[in-house]
């Protein structure tokens, strides 16, 4: 450790031995980036959401995620039911 009162405990490496998705979550729970812990926090906050029946899940994102490539995956991830209330703005919406 450096001494730093940033650096709050052991920073790891991420290892290139990953080969699936729970192996690259666990991971991103011990690196030292910002964003990699706030995956794994997500993902655990997701899996908690989902175990309870009683959650209502609310998808919010704005136009630009839709017209930047991912909507598609937003339009999957509410067909199979995993948001149970949208809210964006209005320029994502289309019809086709």
């Amino acid at each position: 450790m450096s001494g730093s009162p940033f650096i709050t405990s052991e920073v790891y490496d991420l290892d290139v031995g990953i080969s699936t998705i729970d192996d690259l979550i666990e991971a991103y729970s011990r690196i030292g980036g910002f964003q990699g812990r706030y995956i794994a926090e997500a993902v655990d906050v997701l899996l908690n959401m989902y175990k309870d029946p009683d959650t209502t899940v609310f998808l919010s994102f704005t136009a630009n995620l839709v017209s930047t490539g991912l909507r598609g995956l937003i339009a999957k991830f509410i067909e199979r039911g995993f948001a149970d209330v949208v809210i964006t703005t209005a320029g994502t919406w289309t019809t086709t």
